[in-house]
């Protein structure tokens, strides 16, 4: 007694045959595909002191709004974005904050040559 309900041979073998069914259909079934992942951004901003700012974002258009109004990072608020400089797309935050991190490691004439390789899409709306 005590090893739970009781069970006539019927519902023993009705429980055992539904657990068959279910284990058989997740052992046969593939998991479903995992959600396409949105892709993230580095790109860089010329300010006002002609310094160019590096960052990432998964909207690019958002941020740069955020800079230019002052709610963005600190350096920019004292130096204000006058043009998005460049944008390159990652697949994914991580690649885009490694590739941040290998970019703010360049010099200025480095990273003025790789926003003349990666100049910022006309497809970007950026408020004035």
């Amino acid at each position: 007694m005590g090893d739970g309900p009781l069970l006539c041979d019927d519902q023993r073998s009705s429980n055992i045959g539904w657990f068959e069914r279910e284990r058989k259909h997740f052992m046969t079934t593939s998991p479903p595909p995992a959600p396409a992942a949105e892709p993230w951004f580095v790109y860089l901003l010329e300010c006002r002191n002609g310094a160019l700012y590096t960052g990432i974002t998964n909207d690019v258009a958002a941020r740069y709004a955020a800079h230019a109004s002052g709610k963005g990072a600190r350096y920019t608020r004292a130096n204000p974005p006058v043009r998005l400089a460049a944008v390159i797309s990652h697949p994914d935050r991580v690649s885009a904050a490694k590739a941040e991190y290998a970019i703010k490691q360049l010099t200025p004439a480095a990273k003025r040559a790789l926003c003349l390789q990666h100049p910022a899409p006309a497809f970007v709306a950026l408020p004035d």
